[in-house]
Order: C-alpha cells, then structure tokens, then sequence
C-alpha cells in the first residue's frame, strides 16, 4: 500500500546511512522525494537512478540559509508543494572530550546538526503553512537521553533539537503542521566510524545477544550508558522499530501537558 503517495518530502542527510534508508522506504510508499545532502555516495546515486522522475538530489550546505531557500523554492515549483521535512542531517567528529573539543568542530557541529535543522524550517514551513498541513521529522538521538563522553557538541545539538520539536509542535500546529521527533539507537553508519567500540558492543543484526545496560567504560571509572541492541539503518534487513530507542508526539492544543520521555522503546507525548 503507497500509504505517501501524492506526497511531496525532503529529506535533509539523504545522502547516506539513515537519511538514505528513509528516502527508500518513502519512495516505496510512493512519494516524491527530494535529498539534500552534500555528499551523495554510490548507493545514493543508484537510487536516483533507478527512481528517475520521483527521486531528485540537491547538493546543498545547510548551513547557507540562503542556500536552503532556494532549493526550497525550487522544490516547491517543481513538485507544487512540500508535504514532509526530515530534519535528517548530521555530523560529528568521533570521539573528542570535551576540554579538548576546539572551537572549529564544535561550531561546525552547532552550524550543521542545529543550525541547519532551523535553516530548514525557516524555507519550508511558509510552504506547509500555505496548504493548510504539513509534517516534520526531527531525527535525534539516544545520545541525547543517556549522554556520552566525548560527543559533547553532538549531544548538545540533539539534546536542543527535542526541545525545538516541542516548540514547534505548538507554534505550527494551528496551522495544520504536524512535528515530530525520532530517537534511533545506535546505528552502524560511515559517521558512527569513530566511535569507541563500545558503543557498538550491543551487537548488530536482529539475533545479535543482547548487551547489559552498561556496556563498558569511557574515561576513568565512567560507565558508559548504552542501549541493549545496534542496528543497521536499511530495514529490509533489520525491522526499523526495534533500534528507535523513543519517539516524541507533538500535539498542538489548547490544554499543556507533558509526559516525560521513556527509556527503551519509550514515547514522550505531549499536548
């Protein structure tokens, strides 16, 4: 069933790993689909390829607002509308503690991860607003949850992002626009690559054993937190839901309410 078909979306990151993965799964649910992405790798420009007509690339620097605004603009004149925003797009710099993070990477994680995100909303959301509806996805992370040493920058950007989606959630929401945000656990992507071993000592694969809750140890005596499984960001091989650590529902009413986020599979809803 094409349950996004007529559905027009832009997927920021698709280039590889996650970003990527989604731009499939949108494709076979029958949606227009529009990667920005700096980098596209081999299996990227396979997909666009073999998807000549709905599956269109932009190399575009996020972190250019003006940049971002005119791919906007042109996606909105070729497709006649943007449904869908995945704020997919980030970087870091594997593992780097934090009094030894220099300015240069962790502004380039600040520009990229948050900036960036915010750069998108700006160009797109007068689109939605125009129609009436519209969606955004907010990828973040389980880092952002638990905490990590040595992602001082990244966590930060992620930890901003979930607070981004619930103000959001309730500044568009009279407008029909929908936000949401998606926490995946640990995913084996080319950015992850300087990562501690640790971090993927969960294992990978769906029959992989599962890891303690404290998986080992990061600077002196510092339990490092980890989730209980890795994944694989392609679901045809690995079903999607079992490594998103926690999703956050954003409802727009009249009424606040808030229920914390919960570990392991968790939602955090609020209203």
């Amino acid at each position: 069933m094409e349950r996004l078909s007529g559905k027009a979306a832009v997927i920021t990151g698709g280039g590889r790993g996650i970003g990527l993965a989604a731009a499939k799964m949108f494709l076979a649910e029958g949606a227009e689909v529009e990667i920005w992405d700096k980098e596209i790798d081999t299996a990227g420009r396979e997909l666009s390829a073999t998807n000549e007509g709905r599956l269109h690339t932009a190399n575009i620097d996020i972190r250019n607002l003006d940049a971002v605004r005119e791919a906007a603009e042109a996606c909105h004149a070729r497709c006649g509308k943007i449904d869908i925003l995945i704020n997919n797009a980030g970087i870091t710099f594997g593992h780097i503690g934090a009094l030894y993070l220099d300015q240069k990477k962790w502004r380039a994680i600040i520009d990229t991860n948050l900036d960036g995100a915010h750069h998108c909303v700006q160009a797109i959301v007068p689109h939605m607003k125009r129609c009436g509806s519209g969606s955004i996805v907010n990828v973040t992370s389980v880092l952002a949850s638990y905490g990590f040493p040595g992602q001082t920058a990244y966590v930060a950007t992620k930890s901003a992002l979930a607070g981004l989606t619930r103000v959001w959630a309730r500044e568009f929401g009279p407008f029909g626009i929908r936000v949401n945000a998606v926490s995946p656990g640990y995913i084996a992507t080319q950015m992850n690559e300087g990562n501690p071993p640790e971090l993927g000592r969960a294992g990978l694969g769906p029959n992989a054993p599962r890891a303690p809750r404290t998986a080992g140890r990061c600077g002196k005596g510092l339990p490092l937190p980890i989730f209980r499984r890795g994944g694989l960001p392609d679901r045809r091989h690995h079903p999607g839901r079992r490594w998103v650590h926690s999703v956050i529902l954003g409802f727009f009413s009249s009424t606040s309410r808030t229920v914390s986020r919960l570990p392991g599979n968790g939602i955090s809803i609020f209203s």
